[in-house]
C-alpha cells in the first residue's frame, strides 16, 4: 500500500513539472474552450462530443503549466473584485463550471480553490 501511494506521488509530481511542448493558449482558445464546457452544461451537447482530443491535452498541459507555477501558501489582501473561495473538486468539472457560471469569470472575481481539484486514482 505505502510503496503504492509512494509510486502514485511519484506520478504527481512528475505531471506537475511537465510544460506544454506548444504555445500556452491564447486567451481567445481559453473563452472558446470555456463557452462550449457551459454550453454542455445546459445538456445541449455532451461534452466528450465539443473537445477534439488536442483541445483536452491542450487544456490539461496548460493548467498545468499554470499550477505547477503557483505557490501552495497565499497571503494576500481581500481583491476589490471580491473573492469566491471553492472546496475541493476531486476532479468535477461540472461543479467547476458551476461555480462559473454561478460567479462569473475572471478578472471579474478572484478564485481561490482549496484541496485537490483531481480525480483520485483507482485502486482496481
Amino acid at each position: 500500500m505505502l510503496s503504492e501511494q509512494s509510486e502514485n506521488y511519484a506520478n504527481i509530481v512528475h505531471m506537475a513539472s511537465m510544460r506544454c511542448p506548444r504555445r500556452p493558449c491564447k486567451r481567445h482558445s481559453v473563452e472558446n474552450y470555456m463557452s462550449r464546457a457551459i454550453e454542455s452544461m445546459a445538456g445541449l451537447v455532451r461534452i466528450h462530443a465539443i473537445f477534439e482530443e488536442y483541445e483536452i491535452v491542450e487544456i490539461i498541459h496548460g493548467c498545468l503549466t499554470i499550477l505547477a507555477d503557483e505557490p501552495t501558501l497565499l497571503q494576500f489582501a481581500l481583491p476589490k473584485n471580491g473573492l469566491a473561495v471553492i472546496g475541493d473538486l476531486h476532479g468535477d468539472a461540472f461543479c467547476f463550471l458551476k461555480a462559473l457560471e454561478f460567479y462569473g469569470f475572471p478578472p471579474n472575481i478572484t478564485y481561490l480553490f482549496l484541496g485537490t481539484c483531481s480525480i483520485p486514482l483507482s485502486k482496481n
